[in-house]
């Protein structure tokens, strides 16, 4: 079963799903493929679209260094602390 993500990965894929992250952008930040994505996010919906997920409303977003320069680096804050739990 070389092939399935850890069960703590699994959650974190849903989570930031449900927090608005695109699956291109969990894809990126958790260096796995979109099609992952997508196919845990399906799973924990019980086998829908992927792109029809309720998404919970948007959370006030907190700086990282070298956000005041527009790059658009901003992170949620406890978006920020399920990508350092993963890490």
């Amino acid at each position: 079963m070389a092939n399935v993500l850890r069960m703590a990965d699994q959650a974190a894929i849903v989570a930031l799903w449900e927090r608005g992250w695109s699956g291109r952008r969990i894809a990126r930040e958790m260096g796995i493929q979109r099609e992952t994505v997508s196919r845990y996010v399906r799973r924990a919906r019980g086998g829908g679209r992927p792109g029809r997920a309720v998404r919970a409303g948007p959370e006030p977003a907190i700086s990282t260094p070298g956000s005041g320069t527009g790059d658009g680096s901003s992170v949620r804050g406890q978006d920020l602390q399920l990508l350092v739990l993963l890490a």
